[in-house]
């Protein structure tokens, strides 16, 4: 699977040139992070930055930041800015950062627990 570069005509076509973003030298430009996925849900489930912000510690830059970073990522838009509204990519992402999020919670659970398929035959 080939990946896009942050900056091609097609992020300058939707207005995610990189170039205007000040990115955080942790980030792997073709990387997408679960703390992306964090900050987004977190977005998503509390109608806000302020609010997800609260929620997850942190400032409300590094929410906006890290929502900015995964657009970059996607090259698409996720949010409509000046609203608390979702794009259509928006309520897509939501939905499958939502199952990543709660498969890795399941299975860290099943982890820590001990629950976990026991390899059967030759490993």
């Amino acid at each position: 699977m080939s990946r896009m570069p942050l900056s091609s005509p097609a992020t300058e076509k939707h207005g995610l040139d990189a170039g205007s973003h000040t990115s955080s030298s942790r980030m792997n430009k073709e990387t997408i992070e679960l703390r992306h996925l964090r900050y987004f849900a977190a977005f998503c489930e509390s109608g806000g930055t302020s609010e997800a912000a609260k929620r997850l510690g942190v400032a409300p830059t590094t929410v906006k930041r890290s929502i900015r970073e995964l657009e970059l990522l996607l090259n698409v838009k996720l949010l409509v800015r000046g609203s608390r509204t979702l794009t259509d990519s928006g309520k897509l992402m939501r939905t499958h950062a939502n199952n990543v999020l709660k498969y890795l919670a399941v299975a860290m659970e099943a982890l820590r627990s001990g629950n976990e398929a026991q390899p059967k035959g030759i490993v």
